[in-house]
Formats: C-alpha cells, structure tokens, sequence
C-alpha cells in the first residue's frame, strides 16, 4: 500500500511540475521564477497525489469491510437457520424461560416427547409443573431453584403424556445472567428416558432372576437376605433350607440335559405351590434351592419340611416314564445357628452334607460339631493365619498330558499345607476354614506370586510351560484382583499366555458377577478352565456365552466310562458338544489306559490323572519333565 501511495504523489508531482514549466517557459517567464513556480507545482501535484491516493485506500478498504459484514451477516443466517433447524426439528425437548417476564419457549420436540403443542406450554407459565407426577414435586422444585440460584442443575422425574402415561425425562438446564450477575433467562434441554430405565430394569430383573425355572436367583437371594438381615430385630426368627436334588446327574445321563431341565421347572413349581407369601426361594446352583422362611415357632418349620417332603414325592412322568424324584435338605435356624449370611449358609451347607450322608432324601437340621472337631477348626484356622510366614505352604504341579503323543502340554498348580504339629493337612479341610476365616484371599494371592513366578522361571530357562490356578469366587469378587494379576504377571516377565485360571462349575451360578472378569483375562490373554464339569448345571451351551476357554470333565464321569455305558454316552455327548461349542477339552482323574484310549478315540485329547502322575513338588516335576523330554 505505501508503494502503491508514493507512486501516486510522484505521478501528480511530475505532472503538475512539467506543465507548470512548460507553461512559463512559453510565457518567456524569468528562468528563476520559472524554477520557483516549478518547485511550487511538484510540491501541490505530490500532495494531490497524496489525497488521491488516501482516497483509493479508504474507498478499498470500505469496500472490503462491507464484503466482510455480508459474510457475517450469510454465516449468521446459517446459524440461525441451523439453530431454527434443531429447535424445531430435534427429537429432545429444548427450552427456554424469561425469568422476569415469565414465559416460556419450547421446541416441537414437545410434541412428540409428550403429545403437547408447544403453544400448551408456551400460553401457560406452570404449564410444565402441573403435568409433574406428583411424588417428584419436590425433586423439581430443587431443580427449579438450583437454576434460579446461578447454578447449572441436571435432574430426572416423571411427567404426564398427554394419553395419561408416565414419561421419565432427564433435564439439563443452565442460567443465563445479565451484566449485573442476575439471572434473567434459563436455557435447557429434556431427553425422554422411558425406553432406557425399562431397559435398566429389565436387564436389572434378569440379572436377579434364574432363566431356567423363573425364580430369584443367588444373587437375588443374597441381596434379599442381607436387606433382611440388617432390618432383623430380636423377635425376628428365620430358618433357610438348603435343598439338593438327589441324582439329578443320573437323570441327565440316562434321559439327557432337556429332562433334567425339565425335572428342576417342576421342583421349583411344586416348591413354589406350598410356600407362604412371607416365604422366599431361589434356585441357589445347577441342582439346588434355597428356601427363607420368617417363623414364630419351630413346628411352623417342621410343618412345611413335612409338606415339601410329601409335594416332592410325589412321581415324575418324563418321556412317558413315570420317575421317583428326592431331594434333600440341610436346614439352619437364625439366630440360633448364626446371625451372618456366610455363616449361615455355611452352616446350612454343613447340614445338607450330613444329610447327603444319611443315604439321602432326608432333612436334616444343623448340629453343632462335636468338642473335638470345634478344637481343630479353631487350631487350623490360628495357624492358618502364620502359614504363609512361616512358609509352610508349597505348590504341587500335576501334568495335564497330550493323549496322544503323551507329552506335557501344562500344569495344574495345587496348593498344599505342611504344618509342624498336624502334618500334611488336606485341601479340603483347610480351604473351607480359610474361606470362612477371611484368610483365602492373602493365600490365593500367595498361590499367585508363587505360581507365576515359578513359570516365570521354565519361561526364563527355555521351556515355557503353562500353569493353571484354581481361583475361588471369593477372589473372583476381590476388586484387586484383576491388578494383582497385571503386576505379578508384569514383575515376573511371564508371558499371559502360559498362565490358566481355573474356576469352578457353581461359581457359574452367578455369572452377572464373574462375566466381566471373565472377559477381562481373555483380553490379558490368559486361559480360564472350568473345572469339575458336569457335577451342577445341566446345560453346556449357556457356557458358549462365557469367554470359556477349556472344560475340564469331572473325575466322577471318567470312573465309569469303560464299566457303565450310561457314562460312556453322556462323556461322549459333552466332547461332541464341547467341541462343536468351540472348547478346548481335558479329562479329569484318568487312572487306567483305557480310560485314556476311549477319551482319545471319541475326540478328547488332552488329560490328567495318576495313570500319567500325581501332584509333584517342583523339584519331582522337573525331573518328570526332563524324563519326557528325553523320550521325544
């Protein structure tokens, strides 16, 4: 532009100079009046020029700056029209209150979120406030003020449509203030949840409901009873029956799954028929229910065993068969027994075993264990507490071994307890008191750094070997878990891929709960088994919704494979099943060679039981590997 400018003054200097000369020198003007009016002329033709040339600029940059102003006045238009677009064309409901004048604005969202015009709510201020469900009134009203204090609120309630039903909506509003800081307009906008919180309760129902039979599930019983619990007084009694179906596991192998289905649909309907509206039942695991019963005197208890025992005696016709049906039953009194959810299902465990071992269907109430018995848990449950101090605890590894080129393809860590004054003290005595005494996470957490740092090692030496755990559901519910997981794995340097995590059938019963965690390790890439298989539920696919890696067919399936051909089909059924399912498959507790030939021959090729080897230290196992090893 400054080029542009003095171009301008010397054209008008050099112009006006030279006529100016020309001129006097025409005029025979005296040479120095003809210089002097000369200097005169360029000094007036470069300030003209100058004005010209500010002139041009000025007339430039006007023009300019009008285009400018279009362009904002076009874009402005779009935002309006855009603005006009989501305001009248927006499924949400958008508004806006004059708080001094009092009116209201909406969008035609209105109308189909609530079958209103807008002109309903726009003629009339309370309009809104007077379609409230009633009950949520308060709710709104703190909205409503939190907005008229400056602050930006959000809320959900019910209102009216215009048919009469009930809409939730959830509300975002936000004040707008004038210079002075007062609020003189709201701006918001409504969102229909109906649809979302059916969905919410929906999902919320199923998740607390068994599929099955159609009544509350474990996860519903545990919710109800601890809400109970915690509301209990003094006067309250309540007794839980803890019912097993008696060989239900026969009746799958003979009739197959569908009949057991349809066994457990009757149970539950016929235990269904006898109880009182104070009374509650769930289906607790794959063959169990449990019963809550609010009673003021035992004869009460008495009376319904009495005519639950005569209701569940009564024949079964399946497939045109007329079958007997039992049951047992374990039962465990409040606040006799226990005054604790754990402690009384513990209890009421204890009792179905001890009727189990009657010869079955058979109640029996819970008794409290002889002196001496009470003597050892206590002394097992103390020492529990220093065992991992004192470093009494050791990890044995039984082979899980290929059926066919029998080689090792992994380990089963299994966890044992060697203490000075008892000895060896089995699993299955210890594990339960440790449950109960809150001490089986600090183990399991022990079983995890041990194992994984032990396969950390054969990963480090050359020959990665894959370990599998057995997690109980107390871990599975630890929401540490998961990260302790991540840090043993990370502080070992093992591989995901060679660390299992075994599970067992029941803790499937609650799948809401152990899903995510479930997937979560197929994301870490680390194989999940589910161990005993077959010995609860009685159906395999529900299995195919879980990120399921392996199934581990229960030892009791295996004992009679070659001997009963009832067992030879229902084994051959789960391998077809499992397979075509997607899972890989390992037999469990295989003690004779032909038990191995027929798993292998019907498409089970990989197992673990003492016709291969037992539970080993390291040091054994090592020296069994090396023995394989040599072999090949």
């Amino acid at each position: 532009m400054r080029l542009v400018q003095n171009a301008e003054i010397l054209k008008y200097s050099l112009l006006l100079g030279a006529i100016t000369a020309l001129y006097n020198i025409l005029t025979n003007l005296h040479p120095y009046l003809i210089i002097s009016a000369t200097i005169a002329a360029v000094l007036i033709g470069g300030y003209i020029g100058a004005v010209i040339s500010k002139n041009k600029q000025l007339l430039a940059e006007n023009k300019a700056r009008q285009a400018e102003i279009q362009e904002n006045l076009d874009q402005l238009k779009q935002y309006q029209e855009d603005l006009n677009a989501i305001f009248y064309n927006h499924s949400s409901w958008i508004w806006s209150i004059d708080v001094e004048d009092q009116m209201m604005k909406v969008s035609t969202g209105i109308e189909r979120m609530l079958g209103y015009d807008a002109e309903e709510f726009e003629k009339d201020y309370e309009f809104w406030m007077k379609k409230t469900y009633p009950a949520d009134m308060e709710l709104v009203n703190k909205h409503y003020q939190r907005l008229l204090n400056g602050t930006h609120s959000e809320a959900q309630w019910r209102i009216y449509h215009k048919d009469g039903t009930i809409i939730w909506i959830k509300v975002m509003g936000h004040p707008i203030k004038n210079e002075n800081g007062k609020v003189v307009r709201l701006l918001g906008v409504a969102n229909d949840l109906t649809k979302a919180i059916e969905m919410e309760k929906q999902l919320q129902q199923v998740s607390l409901t068994d599929s099955l039979t159609g009544l509350p599930n474990r996860l519903s019983f545990n919710k109800r009873m601890e809400e109970w619990l915690k509301a209990q007084t003094d006067k309250d009694n309540m007794a839980i029956l803890y019912v097993n179906i008696d060989r239900l596991k026969v009746i799958n192998d003979m009739l197959g799954f569908k009949a057991g289905d349809l066994v457990l649909q009757i149970i539950a309907h016929r235990l269904q028929d006898i109880l009182r509206p104070s009374d509650y039942i769930a289906r607790y695991g794959g063959d169990e229910f449990i019963i809550a019963l609010p009673y003021t005197e035992k004869t009460n208890v008495k009376t319904f065993v009495h005519n639950m025992m005569a209701q569940l005696a009564l024949p079964f016709e399946l497939e045109n068969q007329e079958i007997d049906v039992t049951v047992s039953a374990g039962i465990v009194l409040f606040p006799e027994h226990g005054t604790t959810l754990n402690s009384l299902m513990s209890k009421a465990g204890v009792a179905l075993h001890q009727a189990k071992q009657r010869g079955k269907n058979t109640v029996r109430f819970y008794e409290l264990e002889d002196e001496a018995l009470v003597k050892r848990k206590l002394y097992i449950e103390l020492a529990l507490k220093r065992a991992i101090d004192a470093d009494e605890f050791e990890l044995y590894y039984q082979p899980k071994i290929d059926l066919s080129t029998k080689e090792v393809e992994g380990v089963e860590a299994l966890l044992r307890w060697e203490h000075p004054a008892l000895g060896f003290v089995s699993p299955a005595e210890f594990i339960p008191i440790a449950e109960e005494s809150g001490q089986m996470l600090a183990i399991g957490k022990w079983v995890v750094q041990e194992a994984v740092s032990q396969a950390g090692k054969w990963e480090e030496e050359g020959k990665p070997i894959k370990v599998a755990i057995n997690v109980s559901n107390l871990q599975f519910e630890d929401p540490d878990f998961l990260n302790h997981l991540r840090y043993t794995l990370e502080q070992h340097g093992l591989s995901p891929h060679l660390l299992g995590v075994e599970l067992t059938e029941s803790m499937l019963q609650n799948i809401h709960t152990i899903s995510p965690v479930l997937f979560e390790l197929r994301q870490m890439g680390i194989h999940t088994y589910v161990d005993d298989f077959g010995t609860g539920y009685s159906s395999l696919s529900m299995l195919k919704t879980l990120p399921i890696d392996f199934i581990k067919i229960d030892k009791s399936f295996i004992d009679e494979i070659t001997d009963h051909s009832g067992y030879s089909t229902l084994v051959k059924t789960i391998i077809d099943m499992g397979k075509s399912l997607g899972f890989g498959l390992v037999a469990e507790g295989i003690e004779t060679q032909r038990q191995a030939d027929f798993l292998l021959k019907n498409g089970c090729t990989l197992g673990q039981g003492y016709v291969f080897a037992k539970p080993m230290s390291v040091q054994s196992f090592e020296e069994f590997y090396k023995s394989k090893e040599l072999l090949m």
